[in-house]
């Protein structure tokens, strides 16, 4: 991923093409890989327009991220989930 990355900036379809012909043919198969090998870092930020970055929000507001490392999530994202998880101590009490 790091070096499609490298030699496909900005251009998301060269990538999912790519990605494709490895044997990622569902669109979740192809998120997973994302979140898993580069995350949302500013360099692949691009990756996260339209209905991926719908889906990655989602997936964070679900508390569904056992497959995202935290090492690689974008720091709004950390923050969003930080205070869900506040929220939901507080609710708790």
């Amino acid at each position: 991923m790091k070096h499609l990355l490298h030699y496909f900036p900005n251009h998301p379809r060269e990538e999912e093409c790519y990605i494709r012909l490895a044997g990622y043919r569902e669109e979740e198969e192809i998120d997973e890989l994302i979140y898993r090998t580069v995350g949302r870092i500013p360099g692949s930020e691009f990756l996260f327009r339209g209905n991926r970055g719908k889906r990655y929000e989602k997936k964070l507001r679900t508390s569904r991220v056992s497959h995202i490392n935290d090492r690689y999530m974008h720091p709004l994202d950390i923050a969003i989930r930080d205070r869900k998880q506040k929220e939901q101590e507080a609710r708790k009490y």
